[in-house]
Formats: structure tokens, C-alpha cells, sequence
């Protein structure tokens, strides 16, 4: 964030983050900025940031997401922003079939998060940071730890992995099955974990420059860097095929190019082995239970479903044809015989935030 002077041009650095930053608006007197300013998991909250001095005072923190587009009122005192909920829960598609889905999940903390454990178990990670373990037999869901701020859990061989958001640093933490005996394997700005196949290796997204991939073993140790981005930001998500040899993932493309690139690498690093142009607003990223096709969210005409890629080429072709909702994760039985997906709405709503100085 600058400021630009208006008699001469010049530009002055007010303040800066590791993380996106959204519209600026002026308070009343002039001393003062407020934005939204994204966290570690991706929430909007609203800041202001003193001028010219750019010190910043958190103003929400909360469990809601403050969108970008917010507004203040003509004498500076009142701003608006818009926040964003959303309701979702597990679902299970046997053999991928909408007209068999059935509702697995009924939790006052919205599921969004899901991730496949042995046959007839997943793991859920709720919008408000807590990890459930769940029967796909829709029996009553149990909580994993009573830890909370915890993001993106997935079995790695006999434990479990997820981040943990605590004073502003994402630690990646590795539990029991049970959720007993936490270790902390990594700290930093960082992105969800995704576990090798024999559950030796831990892969995760730098979220910061340099964009990079990075790999920790289950048991802690050196990281080591497994390949930086061609572009600019990686996606989170990262997605192990199923043979264990190949690791897949995502990046925004560098200027003057636009939209994203999927690129397949060896799991064990190297040169890129396939590359294919994708929209630039997909999220999640899975295998296909055969190891053909690349699976990922987009979201067109209001309904989100899964689209895959081909990794024999080819244009993108849509998977799943729902035609309302939205999906916010997703993943496969161990047998490949059932779709588990996080599914739900959004809704938003206008606040009023007033007498601010």
C-alpha cells in the first residue's frame, strides 16, 4: 500500500503484508485507512491503518469473512462491508451418482473441509477450526482434538496431519490417529499439508515469495524445497497421485500470460513432466482414482462441481452436474467407489460498522 503525492508524483510506501490486501478507504479526519486485509486461512478482517504513520489496529476478529468491497459514508464516520457465510456439510456419492447422495453431516459448525481415511471413515475440518471424525454411515460425528483454529486435517499413514493457527503463525502439526500426542513439525506462512503415500513425507506451499514447495518428513527434521514457482502464487492445494510417484499442483501465471497452469512433477522433485492452461479461479486439487485425469473445483452459472484434465491433454471437461450449490471440497473412498464431497451455500450481508476514529 502507497500513497502518490499529487503535486510532484511521488510514491511512498505506507505500509506493507505478506498477504493480499483489499479497497482502502478514508476515515473522517484523514489519519486514518481501513482495508481488508486477508489472514493465514484466507479470511477477510478489517483493519485500520494510521496515516502517515501506517500502524494498524485490528478491527474485526472473528469467524467472518469481510470482503474487499467495503465503503464508507460521506462524512468518513461509518464504513460498510460485506460478509460472507456460508452452510455446508458432508455428502456421499456411491459411484459418483447425484440422484444417491445422502447427507452425512448435520453439525452446527459448517464442514467444509474432507478427506478420506480407511473404508467407511473421513475427516472433517468445520469453518469455525475444529477436526471431526466421521462415519460415512452418518452416525453421530466425534471431535478429534479439542483444539481449535486447526485447518486441512489428512490421514499420513497412521497419524494425522493439519495446520494450526495460534498469534498470527500457522504451525503444521502432526497427531495420533486418536488426536493424542500433538508435534509440531513446521511453522510459517504456509499451506495445507499433503501426505505421501507411505506416510514418510509431508509436501505444503510456501504462501509467501519466493512461492516454492516445500517437503518435512512425518517425523520433523530440514525442510527441503522441492520446486519454486514459474509464475507467481501456488496453490495450496497440492495432490500426490495414487501410484506415489508423481506430485501435481497449480500456479498463477506470470505476467503478461493470464490464468493458471496445472504442472505435473516427480514427488521426489525435478523438471516439470506435463503442463496444462487452466481457468485461473479453480480450487481444490485431487487425483483421479485411476491416475488419468486431474480433478479440481470451478464454479460457473452459480454451481460449483468438479471438472477434470486429462493428463493425456486436452481441454478441461466438467465431472459432476450439479446445477445450484456450491462444493468447497472433495475426495474419494480408499476403494475409489465413493465421491465424499463438502457441500453447501453462501449467503452475505451488509454490516454498518460506526463512530469509527
Amino acid at each position: 500500500m502507497a500513497d502518490v503525492s499529487v503535486a510532484d508524483g511521488r510514491v511512498r510506501e505506507l505500509y506493507s503484508d505478506l498477504h493480499e490486501i483489499g479497497r482502502v478507504v478514508w476515515l473522517a479526519r484523514g489519519d486514518a485507512l481501513v482495508a481488508a486485509v486477508l489472514d493465514q486461512t484466507g479470511r477477510g478482517q478489517l483493519w485500520a491503518i494510521s496515516y502517515p504513520q501506517g500502524k494498524t489496529v485490528r478491527l474485526t476478529n472473528d469467524l467472518e469473512h469481510y470482503q474487499d468491497g467495503i465503503d464508507v459514508t460521506r462524512d468518513g464516520k461509518n464504513v460498510v462491508a460485506i460478509t460472507t457465510r456460508l452452510v455446508s456439510n458432508v455428502w456421499v456419492l456411491p459411484d459418483a451418482d447425484a440422484s444417491r447422495a445422502r447427507q452425512i453431516t448435520s453439525t452446527p459448525a459448517s464442514v467444509i473441509r474432507v478427506a478420506s481415511m480407511s473404508l467407511g471413515h473421513v475427516l472433517g475440518g468445520s469453518e469455525d477450526g475444529g477436526i471431526w471424525l466421521i462415519k460415512t454411515d452418518g452416525s453421530e460425528p466425534s471431535p478429534l482434538t479439542a483444539s481449535r483454529n486447526t485447518y486441512s486435517p489428512t490421514p499420513c499413514g497412521g497419524s494425522i496431519v493439519f495446520n494450526s493457527l495460534h498469534d498470527g503463525t500457522i504451525y503444521l502439526v502432526r497427531v495420533d490417529a486418536d488426536g493424542l500426542k500433538p508435534t509440531t513439525l513446521f511453522h510459517g506462512d504456509i499451506g495445507p499439508p499433503t501426505c505421501s503415500n507411505d506416510g514418510h513425507q509431508i509436501f505444503f506451499t510456501s504462501t509467501v515469495k519466493s512461492y516454492a514447495i516445500l517437503r518435512v518428513s512425518s517425523q520433523g527434521g530440514e525442510t527441503a524445497e522441492i520446486v519454486r514457482s514459474p509464475g507467481y502464487q501456488i496453490m495450496p492445494h497440492l495432490a500426490i497421485s495414487p501410484n506415489g510417484k508423481l506430485l501435481a499442483y497449480a500456479y498463477d501465471d506470470a505476467l503478461p500470460s493470464i490464468g493458471s497452469t496445472l504442472a505435473i512433477i516427480p514427488a521426489s522433485g525435478g523438471a516439470t513432466l506435463r503442463i496444462f492452461k487452466v481457468p485461473s479461479d479453480i480450487h481444490r486439487l485431487r487425483w483421479s482414482h485411476d491416475g488419468q485425469r486431474l480433478q479440481f473445483l470451478l464454479t460457473r452459472s452459480g454451481a460449483t462441481n468438479i471438472w477434470e484434465q486429462s493428463i493425456g491433454g486436452g481441454e478441461p471437461k466438467q465431472f459432476t452436474k450439479f446445477t445450484s450449490g456450491r462444493i468447497f471440497d472433495f475426495d474419494w473412498s480408499t476403494d475409489g467407489k465413493e465421491l465424499v464431497l463438502t457441500r453447501g451455500d453462501t449467503s452475505s450481508d451488509v454490516v454498518l460498522f460506526s463512530r469509527l476514529r
